[in-house]
């Protein structure tokens, strides 16, 4: 009777522990799937806005002959070069963030990973802003030269007025962008801490 009693309890504490590794191994399934959708929050804002920036450079390209002069013409050059430059560094940013985690390395080392390409994703983030500060006034500069009537580009008020327009909306959607991608961000480290206890 005691034999039966002792075998029955070891299969129960062998089935126990096979059952955690299972719980384990579900449990950092979990998160590597959260992690991949925290990031991806980034990500897909990212191309849309890269295509976007794509779009409107095509459109530039296909307006080129409203450009008459001179002035027109460089501001043209500039506005379709930073609209696929500022693509270019998005994609450069996020291309960091897309890789997952190499779980096979230590933890420590995985952490440092990633804490290395979050300092490369804000910095690049950072220039992409400043990069639309100048877009902005080239875009200002693009529209009233190929829309305005004259009387509009020779008003110092619509420069003043839309300038400061532009550039307060930048500044107020920049810092909201920045603390979605921080909140993210530090969401999925978060998350990353977690898969390796």
């Amino acid at each position: 009777m005691e034999l039966d009693d002792l075998k029955t309890t070891w299969n129960n504490i062998g089935g126990t522990a096979g059952q955690q590794k299972m719980d384990v191994a579900q449990l950092v399934k979990d998160r590597e799937v959260k992690y991949g959708a925290t990031l991806r929050r980034i990500i897909l804002p990212e191309i849309l806005g890269s295509i976007v920036c794509v779009a409107a450079a095509v459109f530039i390209g296909v307006q080129w002959s409203g450009l008459e002069t001179t002035l027109m013409q460089t501001t043209g050059i500039l506005a379709i070069t930073l609209l696929v430059l500022i693509p270019a560094i998005s994609f450069w940013s996020t291309a960091g963030l897309r890789n997952r985690p190499n779980l096979s390395q230590p933890h420590a080392d995985t952490l440092r990973h990633f804490a290395l390409q979050k300092l490369q994703f804000f910095k690049l983030q950072k220039l992409s802003v400043l990069l639309s500060y100048l877009l902005l006034v080239a875009v200002i500069v693009l529209m009233s030269g190929m829309y305005g009537r004259n009387d509009i580009a020779e008003n110092k008020y619509f420069w003043m007025l839309s300038i400061t327009v532009g550039y307060v909306f930048l500044v107020f959607y920049a810092r909201w962008v920045e603390k979605y991608y921080q909140k993210s961000i530090d969401g999925a480290e978060v998350l990353l801490r977690e898969i390796g206890l």
